[in-house]
Parts: C-alpha cells; structure tokens; sequence
C-alpha cells in the first residue's frame, strides 16, 4: 500500500445558495492513481459550522480523465462519487472511507479529487485533511 496526501489541511467555505453551494478542489491538488485498484481514505474533520442539523458533505470523486465536462443540468459526467460523508459536527476520530475494486459501487477509475458541499440555507465552512492509502493489483 502507498499513501498520499489528497487534502493537507484546508479550510473552505461557502455563502447560502440554491442549491447548496459546494467547493471542488483544484485540479493540481488530484491524484493520479492509474496503477492502483483499492484506495482507503482517512477524512480527519477538525471544525464544521454551521452546526445543528445542517450538513456539510465530503464526496471524493473519480473520473477516467480530467476533463470535466457537464451535462445540460450543470453537473459533472466523468467524476462520480467513491465515498462520501456527511456530518453535522467536527468529528473526534479519524473517518475511514473505502472503495474497494471488488465492492465499490464505483470502481477507482484514474483521478480522484475531493468536493465539499454546504447547506443551501446558510454560511459554511469546514477545516479538514484527507489521506489515501492505494493498493493495486501488482502491489503487496
């Protein structure tokens, strides 16, 4: 397994939208894990507002290439989600996200990038970090 650091920490925020606002990362910031197959993802969340039942939502995505293009909706067609996590509040351990090849509901394709995407009705903002550990087939 190989790690890499998808998301050292980072703060973004977002302003009340319809729909909800959200933040994507920047493409220099996507890895490229052609030769891996299971990617494991460690979301440490060290500060999420606002708090009570508003949600921020993490979503890690992959595509097969980094175009980026969209549909008539607006919304991405090569990045789909692998993992994703919701939370009302920072969270006091680690999160562990998996896709795995044999179980993912979507297979690791190449780039894997993360998004954050606030409540539509308020301010927003979230501090984390988020590391991939990669393993391929080749790979023990």
């Amino acid at each position: 397994m190989k790690s890499f650091i998808l998301a050292d920490w980072t703060t973004v925020r977002g302003q009340s939208a319809s729909p909800a606002s959200q933040v994507t990362q920047d493409e220099t910031g996507w890895l490229d894990l052609e030769q891996y197959s299971d990617i494991v993802i460690y979301l440490d969340v060290r500060e999420v507002s606002p708090g009570g039942a508003s949600a921020v939502t993490f979503y890690f995505e992959t595509a097969p290439s980094k175009d980026d293009p969209r549909d008539t909706n607006g919304n991405p067609t090569f990045f789909q989600a692998l993992a994703s996590s919701a939370l009302v509040s920072a969270s006091s351990t680690t999160i562990v996200l998996r896709a795995l090849m044999l179980t993912a509901s979507v297979p690791l394709a190449r780039y894997v990038r993360w998004r954050v995407v606030g409540p539509a009705s308020a301010l927003w903002d979230a501090t984390f970090r988020a590391i991939v550990a990669a393993n391929g087939p080749a790979l023990t």
